[in-house]
């Protein structure tokens, strides 16, 4: 796994760490992980690590297909989430 190198638009760049994913890969635990998470809740918007495949999984809020104007595959979706979720998983990966 390489570094990833990431612009936002304040041109802030943030360099997914190789070694951080792979420190989140070894240690024990379940197939994903949460790396970020917005709320206390049990079930909202998380960005989660798949410890099998070195993946992320987000989970949001569904968007129709109908409704955005976008082609989407079978077996795949839309979700929403906030910018800051993913902002707080790009963060934790550096």
């Amino acid at each position: 796994m390489s570094e990833l190198s990431t612009t936002t638009g304040s041109a802030h760049q943030l360099m997914v760490s190789a070694s951080v994913v792979n420190a989140f890969l070894s240690e024990p635990g379940p197939r994903l992980r949460p790396i970020a998470n917005r709320c206390t809740a049990s079930s909202c918007p998380t960005v989660y690590l798949d410890a099998d495949s070195g993946t992320l999984v987000v989970q949001g809020f569904d968007v129709p297909r109908d409704q955005e104007g976008v082609d989407v595959p079978q077996g795949e979706s839309l979700v929403r989430v906030p910018i800051e979720l993913l902002v707080e998983a790009m963060t934790s990966l550096t």
